[in-house]
């Protein structure tokens, strides 16, 4: 897309923000006319995607208020006319917004055509305005109902009131399952329940899975469903995870295909060294990792070892290794064994280790 062509549509866009402010003044004002003058514009690739504030800002009288609107009971005969206008806009595929009523907003703006919807920024929701208290399964259902062909999803929800949880969580997995293009997915750690995994787990073309971590301990001990295949098309990975959940990765089936894995908050659980159960199951069954990140809040007892680091490094296709943590990390690896790591890792183009030096200089 050239320089001129996006002046072009944003110069487009301030013009139909002063026709719909200006048809606000008088209800009869022609919205057909407007829509006529929107139409050919609407076809422009230019308007491929657009964020959500941006349509608000059209559908005048409602007022945009630091990054957040509102769609209260009152507004609902402004949205019925603005429905057909949203309407004229097929080629809008990415939604991206901030709201109090994310339900209302998914069934006024979703479409078929839409293949990526992101609600960021919901750290002071509360649970009532998840608007799920009231058949969450129905209104779940608008994803796959309204955006059938949704590929990508990210929710990042920072309230974990129980009951909130359970009920959503519920219903989430089922309606995932029927979201049958859906590649990509971003949800808070805690809600990596289960009955979610279950559905997750037997996904077809789920290539991608996120769980952003909320700052609060949290343990993946979950059994995954009796299968001969789980995700069956996965290859980025991301959790938030202890120590003791290196079994549960061990419990993965053809796996061969990832290529980057992420696990955060990993904790010490126990006064044994962590480090071998869990990279000796990576680095046995995740032989196309190219990209491999682990970290910790709140740092470990003990760093990885040089035959860990060496087995971790060996990987044939690694290209970047993070082992993150806080505080520094200081050990006994000598010169020689420090060669013999990156020996090893003829890939490796990137290695970020941890505050301080790898290699004691005692």
């Amino acid at each position: 897309m050239n320089s001129s062509s996006v002046q072009r549509a944003l110069s487009i866009k301030e013009l139909l923000c002063e026709l719909f402010s200006y048809s606000s003044a008088s209800e009869n004002a022609t919205n057909g006319r407007v829509c006529k003058a929107w139409f050919d514009e609407a076809l422009n690739y230019t308007w491929s995607a657009i964020e959500i504030r941006c349509l608000v800002s059209l559908l005048a009288p409602l007022k945009v208020s630091n990054g957040n609107f509102g769609l209260a009971t009152g507004h609902a005969s402004t949205h019925m006319h603005g429905g057909p206008r949203i309407e004229l806009l097929p080629n809008l595929t990415s939604l991206t917004f901030t709201t109090y009523v994310p339900y209302k907003t998914v069934t006024l703006f979703g479409h078929s055509a839409v293949q990526s919807l992101a609600h960021p920024d919901t750290v002071l929701f509360v649970p009532e305005n998840l608007e799920i208290e009231n058949d969450p399964q129905s209104k779940l259902g608008y994803l796959s109902t309204r955006m059938p062909d949704l590929r990508a999803l990210s929710i990042q929800y920072k309230y974990d009131e129980p009951r909130t949880v359970a009920s959503l969580v519920q219903f989430l997995g089922p309606t995932l399952r029927d979201l049958p293009f859906l590649e990509s997915l971003k949800i808070p750690d805690f809600w990596m329940t289960g009955t979610l995994i279950h559905h997750l787990a037997l996904h077809p073309r789920l290539r991608c899975i996120k769980a952003f971590s909320t700052g609060r301990p949290f343990d993946l001990a979950i059994a995954l469903p009796p299968s001969a295949v789980h995700f069956p098309s996965l290859d980025c990975l991301a959790l938030t995870m202890s120590f003791n959940n290196a079994t549960w990765l061990a419990q993965l089936h053809n796996t061969k295909g990832l290529t980057s894995l992420s696990l955060r908050s990993l904790r010490s659980t126990s006064l044994q060294d962590d480090w071998p159960p869990l990279l000796g199951i990576i680095t046995s069954q995740f032989r196309s990792l190219e990209e491999l990140s682990l970290a910790s809040n709140h740092g470990w007892r003990t760093p990885p070892s040089a035959a860990d680091l060496r087995a971790v490094c060996s990987l044939p296709r690694l290209r970047t290794f993070h082992l993150l943590s806080p505080y520094d990390l200081e050990t006994d690896i000598d010169e020689a064994s420090l060669v013999s790591i990156f020996r090893a890792s003829p890939q490796l183009d990137h290695m970020h280790p941890p505050s301080g030096s790898l290699v004691s200089t005692n």
